[in-house]
């Protein structure tokens, strides 16, 4: 007999670096605060993405890293594991909010860890404020 357990898959979403990125200080650090667009109500990836999911403060504190975290089997996982966070994080969400029927908050980059794990470029073209596409990594239980 098939199990009929719900099986918790990652769904991409793109989102959208908005206008009005600016510097702040937390903790006696320097972060670059790139507002985002993160998600809203909609079919992404064949599964409906429902306005009670867009929790803002569920995503408040949440890691921002570059690209899609894989564990030792190469499966996608979360970001919110020490182990990722020392290798792949470079920024956190702060200030999540429903604005116009979309999830949209501020990813707080800090420059001196995205430099040094390789990605001072990246820091730069947001700084610039050039479009760059993000996916919140939104996990999902599925049948």
């Amino acid at each position: 007999m098939a199990c009929q357990c719900e099986e918790k898959t990652m769904q991409t979403l793109a989102v959208n670096v908005a206008a009005g990125v600016r510097r702040e200080t937390l903790d006696g650090r320097e972060f670059l605060v790139v507002p985002v667009a993160m998600l809203k109500e909609a079919i992404v990836n064949n599964y409906r993405v429902n306005a009670a999911e867009l929790e803002p403060m569920a995503w408040n504190g949440v890691p921002v890293v570059v690209n899609h975290p894989k564990n030792t089997r190469g499966a996608q996982v979360s970001a919110n594991d020490p182990r990722i966070i020392e290798k792949y994080q470079i920024g956190t969400i702060f200030n999540a909010a429903i604005q116009n029927e979309k999830l949209a908050a501020e990813a707080w980059i800090d420059t001196v860890k995205a430099e040094k794990l390789g990605f001072a470029a990246l820091v730069s073209k947001m700084e610039g404020g050039e479009k760059v596409e993000v996916s919140t990594g939104y996990f999902a239980n599925t049948v």
